[in-house]
């Protein structure tokens, strides 16, 4: 499952769409949410402690392409 409601953090979240976030994760039993590079938001930690997931950030812009160089 893949829930991806903005790609910027200056998209504004609605308190509707955050409720209908934190249902689908409680339905689909989401344990962890995965973030980008960065502290999380306020929100986002609000979010995973409310679904009762941790949160993992990914160094997505230190990944190496195959073969590690």
């Amino acid at each position: 499952m893949t829930v991806t409601p903005s790609f910027s953090t200056l998209a504004e979240s609605y308190p509707r769409e955050v409720a209908a976030l934190l249902k689908t994760l409680r339905e689909q039993n989401v344990r962890v949410i995965f973030t980008g590079e960065g502290e999380p938001s306020p929100l986002c930690r609000r979010v995973a402690d409310d679904a009762g997931a941790r949160i993992v950030r990914l160094q997505v812009g230190a990944l190496s392409p195959p073969g590690g160089e």
